[in-house]
């Protein structure tokens, strides 16, 4: 038998995998928190333009380039300030370019390039069973309230919470809003 997670916590589409996860292996977790889940991840029936360019990059030899180019210095830090604030701290910088480089970690990014990291979360979410929280920020344009209230409407288990003055990177923006948010769910 498979060791039961008290509160597993899983951010933008790591969110939707832990969602999967949850929704397969119930017995598994007794809590879920989802931080600004990838709410369009999956639901494009045809690939994106930028898709379709790294998957035929990737066919006609170009092997390591678009991995190269994506995983700059300057492209994680203008990605980082898209994100939110905090996201594009040195130490958050330095920590993205480290792992963007460990090895393998090019298989991660292609595959987040290729879109074969997209679940569509929305399948997901109403066959989780455990408590659910689902976090966003309340700067985050990606995920408005309304589209996130859209959200936990389809899990009778979800609670939301939208953190004041954060954005996509609700952690990060505001540490001390996200854990008290964090601790209250768990406590209940």
């Amino acid at each position: 038998m498979s060791p039961r997670v008290s509160a597993a916590t899983a951010s933008d589409r790591a969110a939707n995998v832990a969602a999967r996860a949850a929704s397969d292996e119930p017995d598994l977790f007794e809590r879920l928190a989802l931080v600004s889940p990838e709410i369009d991840a999956g639901m494009r029936l045809d690939p994106t333009a930028g898709q379709t360019v790294v998957r035929t990059a990737q066919r006609t030899s170009l092997g390591m380039l678009p991995y190269a180019l994506f995983s700059m210095r300057p492209l994680l830090r203008r990605l980082a300030l898209e994100r939110a604030d905090g996201a594009a701290s040195e130490d958050a910088l330095d920590h993205q370019y480290a792992s963007a480089h460990q090895f393998g970690g090019q298989y991660a990014l292609l595959a987040l390039m290729t879109g074969e990291l997209d679940l569509p979360i929305q399948n997901e979410l109403p066959l989780v069973q455990p408590p659910l929280l689902l976090l966003a920020g309340e700067r985050d344009t990606r995920r408005p309230r309304n589209v996130m209230e859209d959200l936990a409407i389809l899990n009778p288990y979800a609670e939301l919470e939208i953190i004041p003055a954060a954005g996509a990177s609700v952690f990060e923006d505001q540490p001390l809003r996200f854990l008290a948010a964090f601790k209250a769910w768990v406590e209940r």
